[in-house]
C-alpha cells in the first residue's frame, strides 16, 4: 500500500513538506473559488462589448457620413427671425415611402405669431417642424427666413 494515499505521514519524507503541500492546495483551491465570480464578470463584460461593437460602429459611420455630407452641401449661417418664415410650396417624401408625407404646403409664420400644428398620428407634424428648423431638406419647394432660402 502506498503511503501517498493514506492519512499517515509518508515514511522517509519530512512531515512539514507534506503539510505545506496540503495547505498550499487548500489555499489555492479557496483562491480559485474567490476568483471565479470576478472572471465571470470580466467575460460577461467582454461579451457585451463584442455584442455592442457592431452597433457602435454603425452609429459612428452614420455620424461620419452625416457630418461629411452636411459640410459639403450646406452653408451654415445664423438667421435672424425678424420678419417671417415662409414655406413656399413645400413637399417632402421619405425614401422608404411611395407617397409624399407633406404635399404642396404653403404658409407664412409672421414674427410673434403663435402657431399650433395639429393632426393624426403619422400625418407629418414632426416632419413639418423638422423642415422648418432645417433638419430635413424638402424634396420640392423652399423654406425662407426673412426672404432668404435656408437651403
Amino acid at each position: 500500500m502506498s503511503s501517498e494515499y493514506s492519512n499517515e505521514p509518508p515514511i522517509g519524507k519530512p512531515l512539514a513538506r507534506c503539510v505545506i503541500t496540503r495547505s498550499f492546495l487548500a489555499v489555492s483551491g479557496a483562491s480559485v473559488f474567490r476568483l471565479v465570480p470576478s472572471a465571470n464578470r470580466i467575460l460577461n463584460s467582454l461579451q457585451y462589448l463584442s455584442y455592442a461593437q457592431k452597433s457602435i460602429e454603425v452609429i459612428h459611420e452614420e455620424f461620419n457620413f452625416l457630418n461629411s455630407k452636411n459640410k459639403k452641401s450646406r452653408n451654415y449661417y445664423k438667421f435672424e427671425f425678424s420678419n417671417e418664415i415662409h414655406l413656399k410650396n413645400i413637399s417632402f417624401q421619405y425614401h422608404s415611402r411611395n407617397e409624399p408625407i407633406i404635399k404642396n404646403v404653403d404658409f407664412i409664420i409672421k414674427n410673434n405669431d403663435k402657431v399650433g400644428i395639429l393632426g393624426a398620428t403619422g400625418s407629418g407634424k414632426s416632419t413639418l417642424i423638422e423642415l422648418i428648423i432645417g433638419l430635413l431638406e424638402p424634396t420640392k419647394g423652399a423654406v425662407e427666413v426673412n426672404k432668404k432660402n435656408i437651403y
